[in-house]
């Protein structure tokens, strides 16, 4: 890095550039292999988290690593690696905590990944250790939940179909637009 940035020393810009394309890179592949990985031991899912802070501060301190003066890395790329590096920790979270109950798990899950998909959520299972027999509870109440439209509490009782319409066509614009500003 400190090679590559004498070498841009005239644009500091496409060094930024650089930064936040092999950050995008390397989290996309660090997050891909985490996923892969099957039956993680608490000590292990927290060795992992531990690992994964000290990459983050690594990642945050690339533009500037070996610098004597150390420059505040650009908010774009702050923001973008303490997005992505922030929801692997919340999946490392969710891989050391113990399942004490299937709903409060699944729960969690959502509450900490928001967006979290079926496919994801499978690997979260398989990270977990699960067994594939034994993920169709999980599945099964994951899928329940996610298909209920977010609504205050109190409310839906008495309401007729077509505003539960309306409810359930308004909850999934409101995940649209969370999905896409996290984009």
């Amino acid at each position: 890095m400190p090679t590559l940035r004498d070498f841009l020393a005239n644009s500091r810009k496409y060094f930024v550039i650089f930064c936040q394309h092999f950050a995008k890179v390397f989290m996309s592949k660090y997050i891909s292999t985490l996923l892969k990985c099957k039956g993680i031991s608490e000590h292990g899912a927290h060795q992992l988290l531990l690992d994964t802070q000290s990459l983050k501060t690594a990642l945050l301190d690339l533009p500037s690593i070996t610098l004597t003066v150390k420059r505040k890395p650009p908010d774009k790329y702050s923001k973008l690696i303490v997005r992505e590096m922030g929801r692997t920790e919340m999946v490392l979270k969710l891989t050391m905590d113990p399942v004490k109950q299937i709903p409060s798990f699944v729960d969690q899950t959502i509450k900490l990944i928001p967006d979290c998909d079926l496919t994801e959520f499978i690997k979260l299972l398989d990270m977990k250790g699960y067994k594939k027999h034994e993920q169709t509870p999980f599945i099964d109440c994951f899928k329940s939940k996610m298909s209920l439209p977010m609504e205050p509490s109190g409310s839906g009782h008495g309401a007729d179909a077509d505003s539960h319409d309306v409810s359930a066509e308004s909850s999934r614009i409101k995940k649209l637009e969370k999905l896409i500003k996290r984009l």
